[in-house]
């Protein structure tokens, strides 16, 4: 943005006939909106488009179909069944939990508050938008992230090893390692 690319972007994004925007365009423009919102961006300029009818409508759809296809998935209740075997103590688990604009998996009300977030914007650039609103949106808790190549890779104990260390907090064994087991 320093050089007012961004901005030119989506100057020519607005000036396109979003009828023929893809999902995956859409989804981008979901994240940006919440990221160009929480830097405080003014409706002016080629930010209104978001503010227009057709694309309040796409950008509403693009969320919904995000959370219609994780909870088709599966992976919510497995995550779920991950925590209980880990045997620590969870407290209150609230599913489906509100952060600012963003739905993530599930929030476990012991470890101070941790919110599990699934990664599923299924594109690097939507992750770093989101992680980029986490410490402003939930100043109080620690997102845990999991990523959705990691827990799909995995069998059950890894699964409830992967859920033990994010609500713990504890780093992956090497930095090259990430997720993957």
């Amino acid at each position: 943005e320093r050089s007012g690319i961004g901005a030119s972007l989506l100057g020519r994004l607005a000036e396109s006939d979003s009828a023929h925007f893809s999902a995956e365009v859409w989804a981008l423009l979901h994240e940006v909106r919440q990221t160009l919102a929480s830097d405080g961006g003014e409706a002016e300029g080629p930010i209104s488009a978001f503010e227009r009818e057709g694309w309040q409508r796409s950008l509403a759809e693009a969320e919904a179909a995000q959370v219609r296809k994780f909870t088709a998935s599966g992976r919510l209740e497995e995550l779920r069944e991950a925590l209980a075997r880990t045997g620590e103590e969870l407290g209150d688990v609230e599913e489906g939990f509100g952060v600012g604009p963003y739905m993530a998996a599930l929030r476990v009300s012991s470890q101070d508050g941790v919110i599990f977030d699934f990664d599923v914007c299924q594109s690097p650039v939507n992750r770093v938008l989101r992680r980029k609103q986490w410490a402003a949106l939930a100043p109080e808790a620690r997102v845990a992230e999991i990523t959705l190549s990691a827990w799909d890779s995995l069998d059950s104990t890894g699964r409830t090893e992967l859920a033990r260390r994010r609500l713990l907090g504890i780093e992956d064994a090497s930095a090259g390692d990430s997720d993957d087991e």
